[in-house]
């Protein structure tokens, strides 16, 4: 009996592993985004897409994007602590949480003209 319910857990435990699995993209989620980031708390954080995402999942968070630390590079890896307001691109994955970034990286902020056109 023990033997039984050690596989039943077992497989409980994989299944469960295989629905927080991220998935690739999907049709028209593929390529990069850029987004700002609107808050961080420790090790994850939410960003903003700075265009219209068109995907069923992105309904789950108001269109805000998910981002976890381990899913930072480049210089933003070495930082693992955005700042909101900070101009970020990245590639989108779904999950049964919703939409998240990964591959995320740091990018300049836009520049704004010095002097307004008259």
């Amino acid at each position: 009996f023990a033997e039984v319910a050690r596989a039943a857990v077992a497989a409980s435990a994989a299944a469960q592993a295989a629905m927080n699995e991220p998935s690739p993209p999907g049709p028209g989620l593929e390529g990069r985004y850029n987004g700002s980031v609107s808050s961080w708390k420790g090790r994850h954080g939410w960003v903003v897409p700075e265009g219209r995402i068109s995907h069923p999942a992105m309904n789950m968070h108001r269109g805000f994007i998910y981002v976890a630390a381990k899913d930072l590079e480049g210089e933003a890896a070495q930082i693992i602590q955005l700042q909101p307001g900070e101009r970020v691109s990245f590639e989108l994955y779904t999950d049964s949480q919703g939409v998240g970034g990964r591959k995320v990286r740091l990018e300049p902020m836009l520049a704004l003209p010095s002097d307004p056109p008259r």
